[in-house]
């Protein structure tokens, strides 16, 4: 069983630093530098206590004709939790930089202890609570290490976009992954499930340690939204391939498709806006190594993270990782109602709320043919395994928005999934919305 409970502190500070801007400006207008930091504090199963800080930073330029749109943004998150668990991300937007294009570029180190591997193809791969967790000589529940695997990841994104028509845009850009992965420190590590994968012969010693994947991408989409940040009204499509040519590792070269279509449907103007999101990625050709399989790929990163399906960016609710294949169609749905905007100390305030439907499966198995040769016999011998697909999984719940000058959204989110097997939902604490 996974429970998440997270939540962030001092959110003071994120009103103190706003208020340093230029108090002066109209309503709905601002210019110059606005800066919004906050120290968060969270816990997690798979992290212990976890405590960080993020900032964003936006230069709106010397006039207010932009506002909410920005010149120049930046974007800082570092954190470390109490079972050796950090990371830290930067990341640059801008469409001033070089005239005529939009550059995001952004790069991140994860250190993950207790990273989730559920195993192949959803519910293919029989989830037990009862191994998720274990006893410890102090009486206290922690992870077996079973279902998890130690992960550190950097990964490097630099993208371009430009102008094609009005709200149509070509995009192209290029990701360089580093994984290392090795063994957990829990008690069950050396028996995980990752480990039977192995001596089951489905992934090579190699391919279990990780690798370097230099991975392409280009495509076109299309974006209508009045706002990026929390968007009440527009359609953004995204179309696209990418790929890897596996010159670093030479053993997994892959070619995939990915489509995202997203919809803001506006019930009441400006206040009540029925969003939806449609979404596939899959495989033309070759194939994934699978610590990439859990990588949602995007024309322009959202999230600091972007693994799924299964996660707080993707299937809200549903356990971690909870489904690897080699392709996904997903969905996410929402009743925006935008309650209350207001202004207090110079900033601009808004209060939302969002009930929300996710739901998602493998149309694409990986790796099924061993699967179904060794599923009985090796990997899931003592539990019982046997193929026949996987099914819809989804999940429900309620999500909080806290909105500061348009563009700074603090978002708490809560789901449950339908599923048994799908775990037992969570409380998720970020920043912005997830589509």
């Amino acid at each position: 069983m996974r429970r998440k409970l997270a939540w962030v502190i001092l959110l003071l500070s994120a009103g103190l630093g706003a208020a340093a801007q230029d108090r002066g400006t109209a309503e709905k207008t601002r210019s110059g530098w606005s800066v919004v930091p906050l120290p968060t504090v969270s816990f997690t199963a798979d992290k212990g206590w976890q405590f960080g800080a993020l900032a964003e930073l936006y230069y709106y330029g010397p006039n207010r004709s932009r506002y909410p749109d920005y010149d120049h943004k930046f974007y800082f998150d570092f954190g470390i939790a109490t079972k050796g668990g950090r990371y830290g991300f930067i990341s640059y937007d801008s469409d001033k930089l070089i005239p005529g294009l939009r550059l995001s570029t952004s790069v991140m180190y994860q250190n993950h202890k207790s990273y989730p591997f559920m195993g192949f193809n959803g519910l293919a791969s029989p989830y037990h609570e009862t191994l998720y967790y274990t006893t410890g000589d102090d009486g206290k529940q922690q992870p077996s290490g079973y279902y998890q695997m130690h992960r550190n990841m950097i990964r490097f994104l630099f993208d371009l976009k430009g102008d094609i028509l009005p709200h149509f845009r070509w995009a192209a850009g290029l990701q360089l992954w580093v994984f290392r992965l090795y063994d957990t420190k829990w008690p069950l590590a050396a028996t995980s499930l990752l480990h039977r994968y192995v001596n089951a012969g489905i992934l090579s010693e190699d391919e279990a340690k990780g690798g370097i994947h230099a991975e392409l991408k280009a495509g076109v989409l299309y974006d209508t939204r009045d706002s990026e940040a929390s968007t009440k009204r527009g359609i953004w499509a995204e179309a696209f391939l990418y790929g890897s040519p596996d010159i670093f590792e030479k053993r997994n070269s892959y070619f995939n498709a990915a489509l995202h279509f997203r919809h803001y449907v506006p019930l009441v103007p400006e206040r009540l806006t029925f969003a939806y999101h449609l979404a596939y990625q899959g495989t033309l050709w070759g194939e994934m190594p699978f610590y990439m399989l859990s990588n949602i790929a995007s024309l322009q990163l959202r999230q600091v993270d972007a693994d799924g399906l299964g996660s707080y960016t993707s299937l809200r609710g549903i356990l971690y990782n909870r489904m690897l294949g080699k392709g996904y169609a997903w969905s996410n749905i929402e009743l925006r109602w935008f309650i209350v905007d207001f202004k207090l100390l110079g900033i601009d305030w808004g209060i939302a709320v969002n009930p929300l439907i996710d739901m998602g499966m493998v149309v694409q198995p990986y790796r099924l043919e061993a699967l179904r040769k060794y599923g009985d016999s090796v990997l899931y011998s003592d539990e019982g395994w046997a193929w026949s697909g996987d099914k819809l999984h989804v999940s429900y719940g309620l999500g909080a928005k806290l909105t500061v000058n348009t563009n700074f959204v603090l978002s708490a989110e809560y789901a449950r999934p339908v599923l048994k097997q799908d775990g037992t939902g969570g409380l998720n604490v970020g920043v912005g919305y997830i589509f």
